[in-house]
């Protein structure tokens, strides 16, 4: 939390090497109803075509209270309030937070890899590092509009997966 990326140049130098290997990133956003573009965070402040960063979205489908924001830095919403989940001793439990909605972004990513769609298969083995960022396009670019998110997200909305599958 409130960290620049001019404080921590090659933890955001990876998200690029990572890039180049064809590898999307998600990272989620602080716990705080603050404007990371202002205040600062990492790694969500990153700036990298290979990144993705999420800001949480409650039950009722607006930004959580307590979560991140930034019209630059942070990309869309997604799920993370109640969120179940394994647990100690073969057990299961909800948790809340940002960290319950990247995990949800992270999982449309390997969604949209599993498709039986030849484009983005066939890009991802000539050119692994532009099939990733066609798949941050495809989750950017098929959110679905969110007042809470207007003007203060990259997207202006939400995790659309049916969307994003259907783009």
């Amino acid at each position: 939390d409130n960290a620049r990326p001019e404080d921590a140049p090659l933890w955001c130098a990876i998200y690029d090497s990572l890039g180049v290997e064809g590898i999307l990133n998600v990272a989620s956003t602080t716990n705080q109803n603050v404007d990371v573009d202002i205040e600062g965070d990492l790694p969500t402040t990153c700036e990298s075509d290979f990144l993705l960063a999420v800001t949480n979205m409650n039950d009722s489908n607006i930004k959580d209270s307590n979560a991140g924001f930034g019209k630059k830095s942070i990309d869309l919403g997604a799920f993370g309030e109640s969120v179940y989940s394994t647990y100690i001793n073969n057990g299961y439990r909800t948790f809340s937070g940002t960290s319950a909605a990247s995990p949800q972004v992270s999982g449309a990513i390997a969604l949209l890899y599993s498709l039986s769609c030849n484009n983005l298969a066939s890009l991802s083995k000539i050119n692994p590092p532009e099939a990733a960022k066609e798949a941050k396009r495809i989750l950017i670019n098929s959110v679905k509009p969110n007042e809470s998110l207007k003007n203060i997200t990259v997207s202006n909305g939400a995790l659309n997966l049916i969307q994003a599958l259907l783009y």
